[in-house]
């Protein structure tokens, strides 16, 4: 994941904590907070590129305090606001806004109205019939979370990489059938055939992504829709899979295929190996910045091949993308 991403990421959950704790005085940082997290996800710039420029407020929505706050996680990698948001609840509490069907304004009134704290109580609440009756829930609202609870549950549960394999390649022959795409291929865990795969991510390019995510999501074993976007897309299978579809442009395809088949260790390394390059590297492809920080020339992406090339290094194939010696051997070609 991306700094840009990992920060995405915490702004999100504190704007959330924020609504979870309910205090009017919080709706200012709550909205500051989600509109930087939204900005970050899709911001085309490196933030430890703008850091190191000191133009980190190039970001839209970026003022003083915030910009202390990512300067903060790039020297210390944690955000001390945000642990002592965290330490205001109970874990247990926490967890159940990662239930699909509960974010943090019915975990809120769950809480504060039935006193629910963890999943046990939930159910608890659910049975005796309390939940339903408070304001927003009702019996469809208390069926999806009841459903949640158990997708969540079964998600979980991480299957052989050989039980997979029909799956792919019936997802694959899907996809292709739909005529919407020109490249399409398996990433994550399974491309990099790990003995066990947690949930199935699918990489196309599309010149119509809207359409092509929608004939996904409309696949005739899909239970449950979990997104449906413009360019992503999330279904929950039979038999409790979950199946992430990402549509990326024609230039962009090698360095998504190569950002989203390499574990997380990987990534982190090359990403570090790179910045001593005078390169940034993400998902969109390779650049070269300008003086000032900005994202500048890119200078590779379309293939796997040249982007790892960019980088100095030789094509890593997918199997050995664990960092464990396979970049250092790559330098060595």
């Amino acid at each position: 994941m991306s700094v840009n991403k990992e920060l995405a990421s915490i702004f999100d959950h504190m704007a959330d904590l924020y609504l979870l704790g309910g205090k009017e005085s919080d709706r200012y940082r709550m909205g500051s907070y989600r509109r930087v997290a939204q900005t970050l996800k899709y911001f085309p710039n490196d933030v430890l590129e703008l850091h190191k420029a000191g133009n980190i407020r190039d970001v839209p929505g970026v003022g003083e305090a915030i910009e202390l706050k990512i300067i903060e996680f790039i020297s210390t990698g944690k955000i001390r606001t945000y642990e002592k948001l965290k330490g205001r609840f109970p874990q247990s509490l926490l967890n159940l806004m990662d239930v699909p069907s509960l974010g943090p304004k019915k975990v809120h009134l769950l809480w504060k109205m039935l006193g629910v704290e963890n999943k046990r109580d939930l159910k608890k609440a659910i049975k005796d019939g309390s939940a339903e009756k408070l304001p927003g829930f009702g019996a469809k609202a208390v069926q999806n979370i009841l459903e949640g609870l158990e997708i969540g549950k079964l998600l979980k549960k991480r299957k052989l990489f050989g039980d997979m394999v029909p799956m792919v390649e019936e997802i694959l022959e899907y996809l292709k059938q739909s005529k919407l795409t020109t490249k399409v291929e398996a990433a994550g865990s399974y491309r990099r055939k790990e003995e066990t795969i947690g949930d199935l991510d699918f990489l196309a390019v599309s010149k119509n992504p809207q359409q092509l995510i929608h004939y996904f999501v409309s696949h005739p074993k899909a239970k449950k829709i979990l997104a449906e976007g413009d360019t992503k897309g999330s279904i929950v299978l039979e038999g409790n899979l979950q199946v992430d579809l990402r549509v990326v442009k024609a230039d962009e395809w090698g360095a998504a295929l190569q950002y989203f088949t390499g574990s997380k260790d990987h990534n982190v390394h090359l990403r570090t190996l790179i910045r001593s390059k005078g390169l940034t590297v993400n998902e969109y492809g390779v650049f070269k910045p300008t003086k000032k920080g900005e994202k500048g020339k890119k200078i590779a992406g379309k293939t796997e091949v040249e982007v790892y090339k960019a980088m100095g290094l030789r094509y890593i194939p997918p199997e050995m993308r664990t960092d464990s010696g396979e970049i250092e051997a790559a330098i060595k070609k």
